[in-house]
Formats: C-alpha cells, structure tokens, sequence
C-alpha cells in the first residue's frame, strides 16, 4: 500500500492528496497587510487555513525585527555577528576548560 492509499474505519479505503505546489514565502508586506486585517477583525479564522496564514504572517514579522527586512539590512549584520562572538566565546571557553583539565590530570 502506497503513503497516499488510507484504510478508514469502516474500510473504506481514501485516497490523500498530496499538493505537489511549491508555495512563495510570505513578505513582510503581505505578513503586515495580514497583521492589519487580523487587528481589525476583518479576517474569518473559522475558515481552514486561515489561522495558519496569520500565524505564518506573524512569524514572518517578528523575523523581520529580530533579523532585519531586508538582507542589505544592518540589523541583520549586526545579529548574526553578535551570534558569531557569543558562539565563537562559548567554543573557545570549553576548549579552554578540556585543556585546563587536561593539563591537571
């Protein structure tokens, strides 16, 4: 039996599809133009993929202020290199730890 053939509970067997598209990632236009119309109550959540598509716009939003808009952005410089040293210390403090137990033994 293939992934897409399902046995139901009355054994009925189903068939799921499977959507082959490959979807555009959201942009910080449309994730904030989302945002809007979620504040405002315009949106219907009741409807099936709707809540998914605010959540996907609100992630989409807060990369951007943690990350930057854009990749010519700054802030983004900024955070990845502030990552790079917080790592790079962690990294040179354990090697430092292994070699200083290393030395006493």
């Amino acid at each position: 039996m293939s992934e897409g053939d399902r046995t139901g509970p009355a054994g009925a067997r189903s068939r799921t599809v499977s959507r082959g598209v490959a979807k555009a990632p959201m942009t910080l236009d449309e994730a904030v133009r989302i945002e809007q119309q979620f504040e405002r109550g315009s949106l219907d959540l009741s409807l099936p993929g709707t809540s998914d598509i605010v959540a996907e716009a609100h992630r989409v939003r807060l990369k951007a202020e943690l990350w930057g808009a854009d990749r010519t952005d700054d802030r983004r410089r900024q955070a990845k290199g502030t990552v790079l040293v917080v790592c790079a210390f962690i990294v040179i403090t354990v090697v430092g730890l292994v070699a200083c137990l290393a030395v006493a033994v």
